[in-house]
C-alpha cells in the first residue's frame, strides 16, 4: 500500500546527495517528483515535468528526486545533465540506496505526491502520468495564492 492521503512529508534528509540544492520550505504545497534513467516513461516525460516546474514553483516547492534501478543509474553527472535538458532546475537529489522511495512508499516510476501547506499528502500519481490532472490540484493552489495576495 502506498503513502495513505493525509499523511505528512516523510523526511528528505536520506538523499544521497542533492544535485541541486535544497532548502526545506514550510507552510506551501509542495510537489516531490520521483523518477529514473533506465525508466523509459519517466525520461520521456522529464521535459513535460520541467515545464510544470516552471509554471508553478514561484508558490509550489517542486522537488525532484532520482532513484536508481540499476548502476549505471548512478552517475550524478549523467543525470544533472538530463534533468537539465528536460529543463528540471529545481531542488534535484539522488536516491542512491532509495531511502527516500521507500518512506513515501514508491511503487512505480515516474510518481508524483502532492501535499498542501499543512504538510499533508492531496494527491499521488504514479507510472505513466496524466499531468492535466496533476495541474488541475497544482491551478487550485495557485488561484488561491493569487487570492491570497489580492486581499488587503
Amino acid at each position: 500500500m502506498g503513502l495513505p492521503l493525509g499523511m505528512s512529508i516523510p523526511r528528505m534528509d536520506e538523499v544521497t546527495e542533492w544535485l541541486n540544492p535544497y532548502t526545506e520550505k514550510r507552510n506551501r504545497w509542495t510537489l516531490i517528483h520521483f523518477w529514473s534513467l533506465s525508466c523509459e516513461t519517466s525520461r520521456l516525460e522529464l521535459p513535460e515535468a520541467g515545464d510544470m516546474f516552471g509554471k508553478y514553483a514561484y508558490n509550489v516547492q517542486c522537488v525532484s528526486i532520482h532513484v536508481p534501478n540499476r548502476n549505471d543509474d548512478r552517475n550524478p553527472y549523467e543525470v544533472r545533465a538530463v534533468a537539465a535538458r528536460a529543463g528540471i532546475n529545481v531542488p534535484l537529489g539522488m536516491d542512491g540506496e532509495q531511502y527516500i522511495a521507500s518512506a513515501f512508499s514508491v511503487r512505480k516510476l515516474p510518481a508524483y505526491y502532492l501535499f498542501d501547506g499543512r504538510d499533508r499528502l492531496l494527491h499521488v500519481q504514479e507510472g505513466k502520468i496524466n499531468i492535466d490532472v496533476l495541474q488541475s490540484y497544482l491551478n487550485k493552489e495557485n488561484l488561491a495564492y493569487r487570492q491570497a495576495w489580492r486581499k488587503p
